[in-house]
């Protein structure tokens, strides 16, 4: 008899593990198809043997939810020196919330290549650090895509970011990158040239 009870004991232990190990299989396949799955770096599974209750803990990758920006700085525009830019983004971006990527454009088009190779990529923001032709390089690749622009102003002109009222002053500009909700605007074509 008492051996009876035993295997009956563990038959039900065995059913019970079993049970747990397809319900976590089924919540991990589940978790898979989702969109948070990429956010979760590990996720550590504790029993209870008291109680038998399972209890999944995870933890985030933030690197996963950090959006990717790229800062394309066109080096000769304004006639102002950019040489500090990438330290400027270092103390006045939320790094938080952002994983930043600075370049700097080394000819005439080179703005425009380096956007559209980004957006491509899936890069979903991409700044503009120059004048009115660096915005136009940057925005001409990416119209029609799903990459967002910004724009700190260190041209001459800077005739669009004066008509959108982004700050003239470089790390006032990068500060409201922190809370920047994107909005469209129009774009022109003449002749095959956007504007």
């Amino acid at each position: 008899m008492k051996n009876q009870f035993k295997s009956e004991r563990f038959a039900k232990f065995r059913l019970q593990k079993a049970e747990k190990a397809l319900f976590l299989a089924l919540f991990f396949t589940w978790l898979q198809s989702t969109q948070i799955s990429p956010l979760i770096r590990t996720a550590k599974v504790q029993q209870f043997s008291n109680s038998g209750k399972l209890k999944i803990n995870f933890s985030r990758s933030d690197q996963l939810l950090k959006t990717d920006i790229l800062f394309i700085v066109n080096p000769i525009s304004g006639g102002r020196n950019k040489a500090s830019f990438a330290e400027m983004v270092d103390s006045y971006l939320d790094r938080e919330k952002f994983s930043p990527r600075v370049i700097f454009s080394q000819y005439r088009g080179h703005a425009h290549e380096e956007a559209s190779k980004a957006a491509a990529s899936g890069c979903p923001f991409i700044v503009a650090v120059g004048g009115d032709g660096t915005v136009n390089e940057i925005a001409s690749a990416i119209e029609g895509t799903e990459t967002s622009m910004g724009i700190i102003p260190f041209g001459s002109g800077n005739g669009l970011a004066r008509s959108l009222k982004i700050p003239m002053n470089c790390t006032k500009a990068l500060s409201r990158l922190n809370s920047a909700t994107p909005s469209k605007i129009d774009v022109a074509d003449l002749n095959g040239k956007k504007f």
